[in-house]
């Protein structure tokens, strides 16, 4: 392998990376560059040897260059293709723009975590087998690429294709630095930054033609016969790189001393007392070997090649030992922030290009990508060719002597280009400026991301070519890392916060990480040369020892320690390995025909985790489509058996007692959060007399009492928070709805005095209360999380507070305005064996109905007042129905709402209505199965060892439902829905808190169904009605960037279904 030249222990003051470049004086004795740049000194040192790839003829090196461009060129446009055909392929597929983006996200990802495997197997067997191997294996997969068409089959094409084509990533440089000295390398690794920058944005260019003239499929097919024609190219023209050469080093009285003291006293001609280091002499005579013929050349594997002495377990190990040294994850951090950026840009190139007002064709929106091949070439020649005279330039200045940091000052560039580019593109969208402003963009892009990529890996080369190989890895894995989270976030950030915002944001996080360098500039000697002493002064304790090998790299870091960690890395590797063979066989070939069919999973335990988590609904919709109503899934170890559509809900909602039971999946959950003795912490019968008790409470003369009430509140809200303030402004919409849901439950459910406690203390003890409803207390409700312990806390204050006014209350007695408060009525009732409630009971109860009164109203009425701000033309009829059947026509006539208004606005009541089916606060509904069941019209039997799910969402964005289901459409409601008589047909049942519909067989259950339903239905509709009216009333809405029906994507990572936040809407104040 081509490398420095190595001694038997490091040399006195040797820091990394700071090598004697340039021999000012002629004094070196060490072999120098030929022609112009005869007093450069050549580093690494080469071998006598004709086949040490330092030795080659240029016709050689260059046709190893070529092969390296035609393999980035190859993979790198089957990567990238897709960019400009985002919108066709998600119009053909069903995917959608996240789906699309968040594949190319995983993508990435797995294009840095597979260096941890090609560059091992590179090192040990052979760089140019991966290359072909990982050709053949990327036009595999864009054959398969057409045919995944569903998200789970999309992901794991793109998986693949980035983990198969990871050496594009970290094994090409490596090449490069094998053939090339360090003079010279900035300016070829320039080429390799053209080639594989470029090639992501040629891609797009062709790719936009190809989907024009032939369809999108045929733009993944071009990818695999490029990949084909590459692979005959690099079989026929690439050599092997990988040399084992014998080294030598040797004191010498001509090397400047690099000690740190001798440094901080700056540049000074070397005098006799400074040249104490070792110096690099030509090796001594290696044996005659004979020059490899053609057809030796042809070989996929080479004895001579092999690498016997290397251990897989320990090459990948190493690189995550390299974290250690803070230069090498700099390089990383800086290759990764300018990555994150050219995502930015693809992800969103082809939506803001083909939207209005451009509309560009995708074949058009492909053909701008020309601009970011410009920049591309810019950036290759400022970073290579002008790069590589900068360091020398600033060597000679410097005596001769080449610091890695020389080549940071290049990033000053990147410091304007990168936020400006930013700036250019999103605001410029915004703006909706002329497509010029925008393609100049993407060649600022190009010309940025080429040079900053570039920088970043000759910086971590030069800083420790010592550790060669397996640095470059880190670097990717960092960088990969970094563009994985971008990419996986681009589409929702950019929806949430609309274009401007958005990329104000990103211009100003670029103008902050690229800022950066400054300080490697200051302190990266410093740090190099700290991470030597470290790794030499605490070898024994960090278990590693510092080895020189005499077949490798010039002061060779080997660490020895590995091998007391190989055993347990192997083994847990093998074990690791095993129990996914063993839980792949068990799912397929011991499958009973009893059960129901199962989804999928590779990783034991955690099963379908991830799926069901980023979206359960589509997770729902997708597996119902493969396998029916009825399926298996595995959630953290435990088996959830879904069981779809209007029948599953019956079955579930509306099982026996004896065989389903919600207590033993919500009570861990639950119980810390409402208290003991309510709720799920009972027997069903006592929780069916608690229901009873807050069901009676909600009378109609009390529901008549709370409209004022809430309208208050609301009034009260936007007079005094400052989000509202003014003719026109901005709102979180998701913070202020949950604010005011709390005050309007507070004041009608709860009393007056609860309300007047709504403090910032109160407020805080109810936030640490509901962060106890988190999915992973619902999975782990034993984990001794700090947010477990507030929780515990804030309920027992809570209750304290509920406790105290209950006694105040009854020493004072009844008074007029506490008549139709649920407080009340709760300190009245009495069980069936005349037992009274008692007081902590029913402070507990009122706990649960403050927090059950907020939920569901709080994400709610956040998502209808952003259908609103997307549906402007809606809200304004909503506007116009009150001033109708209101005002009689007179918006000067309008009073303070009454309950009997609300029976006048029925489009308010639909507006209600239909944002409740398409965003129901709960997607699943759990019960643990207590007998085994089975499954009516199927063959199937439900064990005890399952949990039963039932989502009635589902059926409410089907189709077969609701015509244009996944429409958000409240004059749907005008006329009475088919599916609405499927309730009537069920009659009504008493299951212990009076008689109720039930419902259970409505493909429309915004509020459950069975005996489990909740009680304050009637409560919720008139809750968000009289918010909706009033916000109405006295705004009007917009989105952020005034496009019409966008709304936020939903947030799963809470246990109700809740818009994404901020959710920031516009809003003007109505005369």
């Amino acid at each position: 392998m081509g490398s420095d030249t190595v001694g038997t222990a490091p040399p006195p003051g040797f820091i990394p990376g700071t090598v004697h470049l340039v021999d000012l004086e002629g004094t070196m004795a060490s072999r120098h560059a030929e022609g112009s740049g005869k007093d450069i000194v050549l580093i690494p040192t080469p071998s006598n040897d004709p086949d040490d790839p330092l030795n080659w003829s240029p016709r050689r090196k260059y046709q190893l260059l070529a092969c390296i461009c035609v393999y980035c060129l190859a993979v790198g446009i089957a990567s990238a293709a897709i960019y400009s055909v985002l919108v066709p392929i998600s119009t053909a597929t069903g995917l959608t723009l996240a789906d699309l983006n968040s594949g190319t996200g995983y993508m990435f990802l797995a294009f840095g975590w597979g260096c941890l495997i090609w560059q091992p197997l590179a090192q040990k067997f052979g760089k140019r087998p991966v290359y072909l191997f990982t050709l053949l294996g990327s036009m595999a997969i864009m054959l398969w690429a057409p045919y995944a068409t569903t998200g789970s089959n999309w992901i794991a094409n793109k998986v693949l294709q980035g983990a198969i084509g990871a050496p594009i990533e970290s094994l090409c440089e490596i090449s490069i630095a094998d053939v090339w000295f360090t003079h010279e390398r900035g300016t070829y690794m320039g080429f390799y930054a053209l080639f594989l920058v470029g090639s992501n944005f040629l891609a797009p260019v062709i790719a936009g033609f190809v989907n024009d003239g032939q369809g999108w499929e045929w733009v993944l097919y071009w990818c695999a016969i490029f990949c084909g024609a590459g692979f005959v190219i690099c079989f026929f023209f690439m050599e092997e790189t990988n040399y084992q050469r014998m080294d030598v080093l040797t004191a010498e009285p001509y090397q400047v001393d690099y000690t740190p003291s001798a440094l901080e006293k700056g540049s000074k001609d070397p005098s006799d007392s400074d040249r104490v280091a070792p110096v690099q002499t030509p090796p001594s005579p290696e044996p005659t070997m004979t020059k490899k013929s053609y057809l030796d050349k042809l070989k996929w594997l080479r004895k001579q090649d092999i690498d016997h002495h290397a251990s897989l377990i320990e090459m990948v190990v190493r690189p995550f030992l390299y974290f250690q040294f803070p230069s090498i994850v700099f390089a990383g951090f800086m290759y990764g922030a300018v990555v994150c950026y050219f995502n930015v840009l693809n992800g969103t190139a082809s939506l803001i290009l083909s939207s209005s007002p451009y509309n560009f064709r995708s074949s058009i929106v492909g053909l701008s990508y020309i601009s970011c091949l410009i920049g591309v070439g810019i950036g290759t020649v400022y970073s290579g060719l002008f790069g590589d005279k900068f360091v020398i330039w600033k060597a000679r200045r410097n005596n001769g002597i080449m610091e890695p940091e020389f080549r940071l000052w290049l990033f000053t560039a990147l410091l304007i280009c990168i936020p400006g580019a930013l700036l250019l593109w999103g605001v410029g969208a915004a703006h909706e400026v002329h497509w010029f402003g925008l393609v100049f963009a993407m060649g600022v892009f190009g010309a940025a991301i080429t040079a900053g990529s570039q920088l970043s890996i000759s910086y971590c080369i030069d800083c420790y070519k010592e550790l060669g190989e397996d640095a470059i890895v880190t670097v990717i894995l960092i960088r990969n890392t970094m563009s994985f989270a971008v990419s996986y976030g681009i589409t929702p950030w950019v929806e949430n916060m609309g274009y401007q915002n958005a990329f104000l944001v990103a211009a100003f996080a670029a103008l902050a990480q690229i800022s950066s360098y400054f300080a490697m500039i200051k302190w990266g000697r410093q740090i190099r040369a700290a991470s030597v002493t470290r790794v030499i002064k605490e070898s024994r304790e960090l278990d590693v020892d510092i080895a020189v090998t005499n077949t490798s790299k010039a002061y060779s870091i080997e660490v020895l320690g590995l091998s007391s960690l190989a055993p347990i890395a192997f083994y847990g590797l093998i074990g690791l390995v095993a129990s996914i063979l063993i839980n792949a066989c068990r799912q397929t070939l011991f499958h009973a025909k009893s059960e129901p069919p199962a989804v999928f999973h590779w990783i034991p335990y955690i099963g379908n985790a991830v799926s069901y988590g980023m979206d359960p609904v589509a997770f729902f919709v997708k597996y119902r489509a493969k396998y029916g109503d009825v399926f298996t899934f595995t959630l953290f170890g435990r088996k959830m058996t879904c069981y779809l559509g209007i029948e599953g809900n019956d079955f579930i909602l509306n099982g026996k007692l004896q065989d389903i039971n919600a207590e033993e999946i919500y009570g861990p959950l639950t119980i810390p959060v409402f208290g003991k003795d309510v709720i799920y912490d009972c027997p069903n019968s006592k929780l069916m007399e608690q229901k009873k008790f807050v069901k009676f409470g909600l009378t109609q003369k009390a529901l008549e009492s709370h409209v004022p009430l809430i309208e208050k509140e609301v009034v009260d809200y936007i007079k005094m928070s400052p989000a509202w303030k003014g003719s026109s402004g901005i709102v979180d919409i998701s913070a202020a709805m949950s604010e005011i849901t709390l005050f309007t439950a507070a004041r009608s459910l709860q009393g007056e005095e609860v309300r007047q406690k709504l403090t910032a203390e109160f407020a805080g003890l109810y936030h640490d209360l509901d962060m106890g409803f988190t999915p992973i207390n619902f999975l782990f409700p034993w984990l001794p999380l700090p947010r477990n312990r507030r929780r515990d806390a804030a309920h027992n204050k809570m209750r304290d507070v509920y406790e105290d006014i209950i006694i105040q209350r009854r020493k004072n007695g009844l008074k007029s305005e506490d008549e139709y408060d649920m407080l009340w009525n709760l300190m009245n009732s009495n069980y069936k064996d005349g037992t009274p409630v008692p007081d902590k009971e029913v402070a507990c109860m009122m706990i649960t109905l403050l927090m059950g009164g907020q939920h569901s109203s709080s994400s709610a009425s956040a998502w209808i007042m952003h259908r609103l701000a997307a549906h402007p033309d809606v809200a304004e009829e909503l506007y116009q129905e009150q001033i109708l059947n209101l005002g009689h026509g007179d918006k000067s006539r309008l009073s303070p709402m009454q309950y009997s208004d609300l029976d006048k606005l029925p489009l308010l009541h639909n507006v209600v209505k239909e944002t409740l089916r398409l965003h129901g606060s709960i997607h699943s509904i759990l019960r643990k199965v207590m007998n085994p069941l089975a499954i009516p019209g199927s063959p199937y039997v439900v064990g005890t060892d399952k949990v039963l799910l039932a989502s009635p969402m589902v059926t409410a964005i089907s189709d077969e439902y609701f015509p244009d289901a996944k429409s958000w459409n409240p004059h749907r409601w005008d006329e009475p829905q088919p599916s609405e008589g499927i309730v009537d047909a069920n009659g009504v049942v008493d299951y212990g808190y009076g008689a109720v519909s039930k419902g259970t067989r409505s493909p429309y259950i915004p509020f459950g169904a069975g005996r489990h339903r909740c009680i304050g239905e009637k409560f919720a509709y008139l809750n968000l009605g009289v918010i909706v009216g009033t916000i109405v009333r006295n705004f009007k809405l917009g989105t952020m960037d005034g496009r019409i029906g966008i709304v936020p994507p939903t947030d799963h990572t809470s246990m109700f279904a809740r818009p994404v936040q901020p959710g920031l809407i516009r809003w003007t104040r109505r005369e």
